[in-house]
């Protein structure tokens, strides 16, 4: 009698272990095996950067064009700062810390390896491949909603 009480709780036990795993599909409800790959700091900064350049080589500002996926690459604060700016003259666009772009910046667009400074995340962007075309600017970035976003951009010295 014991040994069919144990033979009870144990398919019990088995049969509550597979339900709390095992959704009705018959797929793993809840796998924490698989874990969320993050793309790094600097990838990111290449990615924006080959879709910001594009879009205003396409002319008009991406901010105007597309502020939805610009807002993807941004930054809470910074995407407050810059509606909080919008409208205001500059002398130069935010993200190039330039007036125009060069023939050569669509094209050819790297980044260092993102380092941590001071608790920043930090990458440097250049733009253009020739001596006189290279364009080279420092970026601080931080993760929100478990993607990297662009916190701040300086010209790099």
């Amino acid at each position: 009698m014991r040994s069919l009480v144990h033979g009870l709780l144990l398919g019990v036990l088995l049969v509550s272990s597979v339900a709390c795993q095992t959704a009705p599909s018959g797929k793993a409800a809840l796998d924490v095996t698989k874990t969320i790959e993050v793309k790094p700091a600097d990838a990111t900064a290449v990615e924006f950067y080959r879709w910001y350049v594009k879009q205003v080589n396409d002319g008009g500002s991406p901010f105007m064009k597309a502020p939805q996926q610009l807002k993807e690459y941004v930054s809470a604060s910074l995407w407050k700062t810059l509606q909080q700016t919008r409208g205001v003259e500059k002398d130069a666009d935010y993200f190039l810390k330039a007036q125009d772009t060069l023939d050569d910046w669509a094209t050819n667009i790297s980044a260092s390896p993102a380092k941590m400074v001071d608790g920043i995340t930090r990458t440097i962007v250049t733009l253009g491949a020739s001596a006189e075309s290279k364009h080279r600017l420092a970026l601080d970035m931080v993760q929100e909603d478990g993607t990297w976003k662009i916190r701040l951009v300086r010209e790099a010295r």
